[in-house]
């Protein structure tokens, strides 16, 4: 049960930092795409319809199976910020973001349903309070990181490339 909890908690962790870039490198990034507030307003709205996204992959979490989903969701929010970090245009990078926000929440629901259903009694609320936990140390990653920005006119694509990398871990 420990394994699987410090397992869950570092996907959740690095899901959630993932998540939070767009958040936390909104102004970098449409200074460098030339877009407006509004334009951002849109992004950022359209980017959080990826939550209803995430209802699917929850849904075949109980299929195909919690572990196999956790692994292609997490997959799936590396590829995204892998694309957002490259993304040619503003249209590209919502797309990829709205991907990201789909598997990052699809990934943080699975991980909260895979560790309640496997910690031993007397022992789920803690187990959801580490990964509670390990999601709130990947959101602050992405505030540490936020620095990097300011270095440049593209800087920020490297946050988004360091959450790419994470796919490393997959394994």
């Amino acid at each position: 049960a420990a394994a699987l909890v410090a397992t869950v908690g570092a996907i959740a962790a690095l899901a959630n930092f993932a998540a939070a870039l767009f958040g936390q490198n909104a102004d970098s990034v449409t200074d460098t795409f030339g877009a407006s507030n509004s334009e951002l307003g849109a992004s950022l709205a359209i980017s959080r319809v990826g939550v209803l996204l995430s209802l699917v992959a929850t849904a075949l979490a109980d299929r195909r199976g919690r572990r196999r989903l956790l692994l292609v969701c997490f997959a799936g929010v590396c590829v995204a910020n892998a694309v957002s970090a490259v993304a040619p245009g503003f249209i590209v990078f919502t797309g990829a973001q709205l991907l990201t926000r789909a598997f990052a929440n699809a990934v943080l629901v699975i991980a909260g349903i895979a560790v309640v259903e496997e910690a031993p009694d007397g022992a789920r609320a803690w187990s959801l309070a580490m990964i509670a936990l390990a999601a709130g140390a990947g959101f602050a990653c992405a505030v540490v990181l936020l620095p990097l920005s300011d270095l440049g006119a593209q800087t920020w694509r490297i946050a988004f490339g360091v959450s790419a990398v994470a796919i490393v871990f997959l394994p």
